[in-house]
């Protein structure tokens, strides 16, 4: 009797070690099979540059394809998930800047006794010059166009000698705002010297003015235009 406890005994504690070792195997399989291999494709950064950064946050199998510029990665959908946010997060700071033209014109207002002249090249704000202003004559005397990048500065003379640095920076993704900081001077008579912060809506125009040149019956308007060029590109 006392034999053949023992041997139930025996048999029930190899019965639990057998069990608890199927339990392991299971769950070992289970990890592998969430293993999963998925291919980035870099827009902008350097695929080995990035996958420096994967590497030494993530546990996982890393390949880099060069002439794709992609990265393959064997690891589990947890570590997947967290890698495509900061791929996306780390490709994106390095998005080329934007292409932004500013285009600025200047324009001499008088007061004649003659008929209302809005002078060609100007035609397109002619009514909005004859709202803001009390003048009869609006004549183009200069026009410049640069073109820069976002945040970036750039200086140009334009062909009636006047000096300009402008510096244009879009507000925010989709905000369709540009602020561009604009310096107009110009040392020969009659100077002038101009400089001021101005919120374009993109594609549009904002005009300055009223300040005298020579004579209260003349002054400078300033008509300024941002866009940016991303359709061109």
């Amino acid at each position: 009797m006392l034999m053949a406890k023992m041997k139930l005994m025996t048999m029930t504690v190899l019965a639990i070690v057998v069990t608890l070792y199927a339990i392991g195997e299971t769950s070992a399989v289970y990890g592998e099979e969430q293993m999963e291999t998925r291919i980035y494709n870099i827009k902008f950064k350097d695929a080995r540059e990035l996958m420096k950064i994967l590497a030494s946050k993530f546990e996982g199998r890393f390949l880099v394809d060069d002439k794709a510029n992609a990265i393959i990665v064997t690891s589990e959908p947890s570590n997947l998930k967290a890698m495509e946010k900061l791929i996306k997060k780390t490709d994106a700071d390095f998005l080329p800047p934007r292409q932004i033209e500013v285009q600025i014109k200047m324009i001499l207002a008088s007061r004649e006794e003659t008929e209302p002249e809005i002078s060609p090249g100007i035609e397109n704000i002619g009514k909005q010059l004859q709202k803001l202003f009390k003048f009869t004559r609006y004549e183009l005397i200069d026009m410049v166009t640069i073109r820069g990048e976002d945040r970036g500065k750039s200086q140009v003379n334009s062909e009636g000698r006047y000096k300009i640095d402008i510096e244009p920076r879009l507000m925010g993704k989709d905000s369709g705002i540009i602020r561009l900081r604009i310096k107009l001077w110009k040392n020969v008579p009659p100077p002038v010297n101009f400089q001021t912060i101005l919120n374009i809506k993109n594609g549009g125009t904002v005009i300055i003015g009223g300040s005298t040149v020579a004579s209260v019956d003349r002054a400078l308007i300033i008509a300024v235009s941002a866009r940016t060029l991303d359709a061109e590109m």
